[in-house]
């Protein structure tokens, strides 16, 4: 049978990937109904957040366990445990943190669990959301630019084609945190990863896309092509959505809304059944 890889990635916050599981379940009987076993689809939740989160809670305790009186507590776990990933992570490997390289650590896991189920050529789709869109998209880049940075020594996080996401035709970010990040550069020397993967073969690469998806009304969701010239000129498409409900499909609230958006799931089971249909 004729298969796909799959990541999905999530953003910050609490632990678990219940968004990104209801999304599947919905996902695949759409597919099935168009004819696409769910057997056609290897999929991998990509989990960056455990090596953040388990610093974060160890301040936590830390802090409970200590004599300094403090208040609001829930607001401060909620501050540790969300905004903070952004602080923690830092948004480049430029700063060497310990947060950053941890986290990428643990992408590669996650992608070598993947390959082990799948032929080394098989064409990767990625689903990412919120801060997720920035954890892979500086994965890819830390492969693509790894050897010219390193003296041509080898990629320990990245031993394979597929684990240098060189196999990678469909990428879809879903409210996109990548601005918010970008002025820690001079934005005008910002590039884009290379894609699609140089992997593929010719006709795989003519089927490629990449869709980065944002709602108007989300604070924290970009589009990416104005950043500067070099993304105006990638193959990058962004692509307006109206995400929520009557509660939050105005506000912030619509930023958590994109895995559980119908309109937009629908564009995304066709997309990927499309893909498949040609392989």
């Amino acid at each position: 049978m004729k298969k796909l890889a799959m990541l999905l990635i999530r953003g910050s916050g609490s632990p678990g990937f219940e968004s990104q599981e209801e999304f599947l379940d919905k996902f695949f009987k759409q597919l099935e109904r168009k004819g696409m076993p769910r057997e056609a689809i290897e999929y991998e939740f990509l989990d960056w957040y455990t090596p953040l989160e388990s610093q974060q809670l160890e301040l936590l305790k830390r802090l409970e366990k200590s004599e300094t009186p403090v208040k609001g507590m829930a607001l401060r776990t909620f501050l540790l445990t969300n905004i903070a990933d952004l602080i923690n992570y830092r948004g480049g490997s430029v700063f060497n943190s310990i947060s950053y390289l941890e986290v990428h650590k643990a992408v590669h896991k996650n992608i070598k669990d993947l390959q082990a189920r799948v032929a080394p050529d098989t064409p990767l789709v990625i689903i990412a959301s919120s801060m997720g869109t920035e954890i892979i998209n500086n994965h890819i880049w830390d492969r693509q630019h790894w050897a010219h940075k390193h003296n041509n020594e080898p990629d320990p996080l990245g031993a394979t084609a597929f684990e240098r996401l060189e196999t990678l035709i469909g990428f879809f970010t879903l409210g996109n945190n990548i601005p918010i990040f970008a002025s820690t550069y001079n934005l005008d020397d910002l590039q884009p990863i290379s894609f699609p993967g140089k992997a593929l073969t010719n006709q795989h690469k003519a089927r490629s896309f990449w869709e980065n998806i944002y709602d108007k009304n989300d604070p924290m969701g970009y589009p990416i092509k104005f950043i500067n010239t070099n993304y105006k000129l990638s193959p990058l498409k962004d692509i307006e959505i109206n995400v929520g409900g009557l509660l939050t499909f105005w506000n912030l609230g619509s930023h958590l809304k994109y895995w559980s958006s119908n309109r937009l799931r629908k564009h995304i089971v066709n997309r990927v059944y499309n893909l498949w249909e040609v392989l």
